[in-house]
């Protein structure tokens, strides 16, 4: 069933919505509680996952359910936590572009 209400996380838990609409104006999103109040509205590009993941840890919350309505976002975000769950050790660099010409 395909609900189009918004869905509460677990109880101890918060939400990250993010809206991915794509539009000129960016994404944005909204961090709530399990019971819905309202913690952070958060408005940015295509970081917006990553930024609602930072908001939501400055307030404290530990237990996070991420929501998209945005599809390539919820693969590509999924996908990289999965490959980050393996056992092994990742390191996430930044290079300039001079530097990384093999790519």
């Amino acid at each position: 069933m395909i609900s189009w209400h918004w869905q509460s996380p677990p109880p101890g838990w918060i939400a990250v919505n993010t809206d991915g609409s794509g539009t000129s104006s960016g994404t944005g999103g909204v961090i709530r509680g399990s019971d819905g109040w309202f913690i952070k509205a958060f408005s940015t590009n295509l970081a917006g996952i990553a930024q609602g993941l930072h908001s939501a840890w400055e307030t404290g919350a530990r237990k996070v359910k991420l929501q998209t309505d945005y599809h390539p976002h919820y693969t590509m975000v999924s996908a990289i936590h999965r490959l980050l769950e393996r056992g092994w050790e990742v390191s996430i660099d930044h290079v300039f572009r001079e530097g990384n010409y093999d790519s």
